[in-house]
């Protein structure tokens, strides 16, 4: 094991070198992970958090790579596809109910889930 100084000394000289980034690491990840699955800011936040990067840092990558999306479109173009995509027979209030919770594992929040589900449940299956 090393001394709190020497490692804090060590890494400072890395970053200075530009061997140690995480401004870098956390934009090639947002990056990366917005190639992949499009991940709401939600997702992409809670997960550079658990990887370690500064909460600071976290907020100003997720600014700058994440600011052009519009996740209530998204969301609600998801939905439509899977109010589209459900088998007839189920009842309506099933077909919401799976919708929504299909959004919400993907991060959307509460309010987006339930527009998303609320608009696309009115284009394809009606009024209930």
């Amino acid at each position: 094991r090393h001394a709190p100084a020497v490692v804090e000394s060590a890494l400072q000289e890395l970053e200075e070198l530009g061997i140690v980034d995480d401004r870098r690491v956390a934009v090639l990840y947002v990056e990366r992970r917005m190639e992949e699955e499009s991940p709401t800011r939600a997702v992409l936040e809670t997960e550079l958090l658990e990887r370690g990067v500064e909460t600071g840092l976290v907020a100003a990558v997720l600014n700058e790579t994440v600011v052009a999306r519009d996740e209530g479109r998204e969301a609600l173009d998801l939905a439509r596809d899977r109010v589209r995509r459900s088998k007839p027979d189920l009842k309506p209030e099933i077909i919401r109910r799976r919708v929504y919770a299909f959004l919400a594992r993907r991060g959307y929040d509460e309010d987006t889930c339930r527009h998303a589900v609320e608009t696309a449940a009115d284009e394809y299956l009606g009024r209930p």
